[in-house]
């Protein structure tokens, strides 16, 4: 009977410990993924990318070919004319016809157009003395 007793005592002792250390567990756990948000929304890139922009779609397929690091790595400068959720976007050329496949916001790089000067043409005057 004592020894009955002193089990069951025993058994109770040790699930009570069991109890109060999973709760701490629970709130490192807790206090742990906390941290961990933080710190990812710290990096975290937000594309601002909106309806009407240029942009250029990154050739990812390019990425493990060792052989093409001196390819371009965009196409061409697309619009986007509809976002979609989770960071989607439809893209539609510079003509206005749009593009089958979606594209994640990942690939897209805003375009910036290039403003060229009209720089001064030379003009070379050729004379008779030069070729005698």
């Amino acid at each position: 009977m004592k020894k009955t007793y002193y089990l069951l005592k025993r058994t109770f002792e040790i699930e009570n410990v069991l109890i109060k250390q999973q709760s701490e567990v629970l709130e490192n756990i807790q206090t742990a993924q906390q941290n961990q948000q933080k710190h990812y929304n710290k990096h975290i890139k937000h594309n601002k990318l909106k309806i009407g922009d240029k942009v250029l779609v990154a050739k990812s397929f390019l990425k493990n070919i060792f052989s093409a690091k001196l390819e371009e790595q965009f196409m061409k400068p697309y619009i986007i004319h509809n976002i979609l959720d989770f960071g989607v976007y439809k893209l539609q050329t510079l003509d206005g016809k749009k593009v089958k496949d979606p594209v994640h916001g990942d690939r897209l790089k805003l375009y910036h157009d290039r403003k060229i000067k009209d720089l001064p043409v030379p003009q070379i005057i050729i004379t008779q003395d030069q070729y005698k």
